[in-house]
């Protein structure tokens, strides 16, 4: 057990159904005078987030939209949003929407405060000023940005995607309102609950992993077992969207503090490569990578099998190894369940870009932090396993 540890416990966070009413109140207390409003055109054509301009007309905050933030930023698009930022004279953000939507705020932020160019401020650490009043308001249940210190964006030159990162990014307050989730495709709510799953899973797998964090990663986990399956079949169940809320939230703080793992590092460069939905790359390499990792990780698994096996019977019978496997074989199907591919092959995704992401992989900084240290081929494999 590791009882060396430090905690960057991150934003203010308002949870809870219909708190998303409270966001004019929470803009006057925070400053926030002619806030820059960030979502995509899809949830803005939705109505999904019209409460949130009803509640700052309520406030009468003088906001200014901008809804045109891409499923995986790119550089471009965030020096877009910084242009009109400075050109209508905002003084604060809202992000309201996913992880995309978040991590553009979060990106925007910083080199508005900063200036020059956002490569510049690639890496962790290098933000020394501090950035506007933020309020993020999460629309999936999944990434869990709005409550880390943390952007990825793509860089369009390099292809590569990569991560701005410093406390300064932090958000001033989330509102986490699992209302939102509605209207929320399922598609994207599948894709977006096997984010929060990886997240708490790899950060228990995480060298920097603490009893802190895998209290909150396992509380994630536990809550996500139980109530995906009901949360997928429908989002408006208030009993399962808060258990899901909820388990995303927690897995945000506890990842935000351990780093993550190789699933990342495999799911990165299929987003810059293929646009494929982030989420929904971790949910199809989870099961591989937990078997690649399970040398270093058959105690943490086995136990895990404890909070999924309250009503098997076989569970007791079972010795470590034989848990631990179960845990594995048990995140598949739920996968399977709600409808994740269980192969990159189903998705078209040839071997084209092979070589060139399993070098991006390598090279990524979640390499560092998972349990068992691989090399370029052994990522080579995991890709071609699935492909």
């Amino acid at each position: 057990m590791n009882l060396n540890f430090e905690i960057a416990s991150g934003p203010k966070v308002i949870f809870g159904r219909q708190s998303v009413l409270k966001l004019g109140e929470e803009c006057t207390k925070l400053g926030m005078n002619s806030p820059m409003v960030l979502t995509d055109p899809g949830l803005k054509s939705s109505g999904a987030i019209d409460v949130v301009f009803e509640s700052l007309e309520k406030a009468k905050i003088n906001f200014h939209l901008y809804d045109n933030v891409e499923a995986n930023p790119s550089d471009t698009s965030i020096v877009d949003a910084n242009h009109k930022f400075i050109e209508v004279g905002c003084d604060s953000f809202i992000a309201a929407g996913g992880g995309s939507t978040m991590d553009t705020a979060k990106a925007v932020s910083v080199l508005f405060a900063n200036g020059g160019k956002l490569s510049d401020w690639y890496g962790i650490g290098k933000i020394l000023k501090p950035s506007p009043p933020l309020i993020s308001i999460p629309t999936t249940a999944g990434t869990g940005s709005e409550v880390t210190n943390s952007s990825i964006v793509t860089d369009t030159e390099l292809q590569i995607k990569t991560t701005v990162r410093n406390d300064t990014m932090f958000a001033n307050l989330a509102i986490v309102d699992s209302s939102l989730l509605a209207k929320l495709p399922k598609e994207l709510a599948a894709g977006a609950l096997m984010d929060a799953l990886t997240h708490s899973i790899e950060s228990i797998g995480s060298p920097k992993s603490s009893p802190w964090t895998e209290g909150l990663a396992n509380k994630s986990i536990e809550l996500i077992c139980r109530y995906a399956r009901e949360y997928i079949d429908d989002r408006s169940v208030e009993k399962s969207a808060d258990a899901i809320s909820l388990a995303a939230t927690l897995a945000g703080t506890a990842f935000g503090n351990t780093g993550l793992g190789i699933v990342h590092s495999l799911a990165h460069p299929l987003g810059a490569y293929h646009q494929l939905h982030h989420g929904t790359a971790n949910g199809i390499f989870l099961p591989s990578v937990m078997r690649f990792n399970l040398p270093k990780m058959k105690k943490k698994y086995a136990e895990m099998n404890t909070l999924l096996s309250q009503n098997d019977e076989n569970f007791k019978n079972q010795d470590e190894l034989e848990q631990a496997e179960d845990t594995i074989n048990k995140i598949d199907e739920l996968a399977r369940d709600i409808e994740i591919p269980k192969t990159l092959r189903e998705l078209d995704i040839t071997k084209k870009n092979l070589e060139v992401m399993s070098k991006d992989a390598a090279e990524s900084n979640q390499v560092k932090t998972n349990p068992v240290q691989p090399t370029e081929n052994d990522l080579k494999k995991l890709y071609e396993e699935l492909l």
